[in-house]
């Protein structure tokens, strides 16, 4: 009965922590297909419905962009970030 309990504190721990995903994002290609301040709009109000922190923003985003934007962002080198709104060092 102890295991079976404890089984079942961890599965509501575990549930407890996961993140959430009710509102999906596409990936921003930067190829001038699309605008990127209604991506960011949306990245945002994403960021709104899934709780995510600041911290959880920036790694969000910086895995979203793809191809060019992706490219981009690998040239911005050494930069700094500490949050989705800073503008690096």
């Amino acid at each position: 009965m102890d295991q079976a309990v404890a089984a079942m504190n961890r599965l509501v721990d575990t549930l407890g922590t996961a993140e959430k995903s009710l509102f999906k994002i596409v990936p921003f290609k930067g190829d001038g297909t699309e605008d990127p301040v209604d991506w960011i709009n949306e990245f945002e109000r994403a960021a709104v419905a899934n709780g995510w922190s600041e911290a959880r923003k920036l790694a969000i985003a910086q895995a979203y962009m793809k191809d060019n934007a992706e490219d981009w962002l690998k040239g911005l080198g050494n930069l700094y970030f500490e949050s989705y709104d800073d503008n690096g060092r």
